[in-house]
C-alpha cells in the first residue's frame, strides 16, 4: 500500500530529522469521533506496532491535542486557532513554540480539501499544499518547494465499523525522506479542521 517515491532533501519539520523516514511507512490512526476521554487514540505502523499516542483535553475551546511518543514524551500539541477566518490549526513544540500551521484556503469547503501548510520560517508564503477531495476521502501532501508529495491521507469510507465503534480509521502513507510526525500532524489537523465544518 505504500508509495515508493523518495524525498529529496528529506522533510524535517517535527523532531529535527527524528521522524524523517529511511523507507516507505504506512500508519493508521484510528479516531474516536466522540470521547468522554477528550479523543485519546494511537497512532500503529503496518505491523500494529503503537508509533504515537494522542491524547485530547475533554474541555477545552481550542480541542487541544498531545502527541506523545511510546515513552511518553510529547513531540507535539495541536489545537484550533480561534483569531482566523479561516479554520487553522496550530501545532507547537512541547514548550509552545511555533511549527507551522495548517489553513483552509477558503472560507467554505463542501466538497474539497484544499488547504495550506505555514512553517514557522518568518515569512507568510505556504510551504506545502493539502489537496484533495474530502468527499472521495484522499488528499495528498506536497512540498511547494519542490514539488514532492510529502504524503498521503486517506480516510476510509462509512461502514459498520464507523457506527458500532464510532470510530474515523485513516491511513497516512510516508514516502522515504519523509517526516512521519509531520505527516501524522496534518492528519490529525485536516480532521480536526473538517470536523468543523
Amino acid at each position: 500500500m505504500s508509495f515508493h517515491a523518495v524525498v529529496s532533501p528529506p522533510v524535517a519539520v517535527v523532531g529535527g530529522g527524528r521522524w524523517t523516514s529511511s523507507g516507505p511507512v504506512d500508519l493508521t490512526m484510528k479516531e474516536k469521533v466522540m470521547s468522554l476521554s477528550g479523543d485519546s487514540f494511537q497512532v500503529k505502523d503496518h505491523a500494529g506496532n503503537p508509533v504515537f499516542k494522542v491524547k485530547g483535553s475533554v474541555l477545552s475551546l481550542t480541542d487541544k491535542k498531545r502527541v506523545m511518543d511510546m515513552q511518553g514524551n510529547v513531540v507535539a500539541c495541536l489545537g484550533a486557532s480561534i483569531f482566523s477566518i479561516h479554520r487553522t490549526q496550530k501545532v507547537t513544540t512541547p514548550d509552545g513554540r511555533l511549527l507551522f500551521s495548517v489553513k483552509m484556503k477558503g472560507i467554505i469547503q463542501i466538497l474539497s480539501a484544499n488547504m495550506f501548510v505555514y512553517l514557522n520560517d518568518g515569512d507568510s508564503v505556504p510551504d506545502y499544499e493539502i489537496k484533495g477531495s474530502w468527499r472521495a476521502k484522499e488528499m495528498s501532501v506536497t512540498r511547494l518547494s519542490t514539488g514532492d508529495v510529502v504524503a498521503r491521507i486517506t480516510r476510509k469510507g462509512f461502514n459498520v465499523n464507523n457506527l458500532v465503534f464510532d470510530r474515523d480509521t485513516y491511513i497516512i502513507q510516508v514516502p522515504t525522506g519523509g517526516d512521519i510526525a509531520f505527516a501524522t500532524m496534518v492528519a490529525i489537523a485536516t480532521d480536526e479542521i473538517f470536523r468543523e465544518v
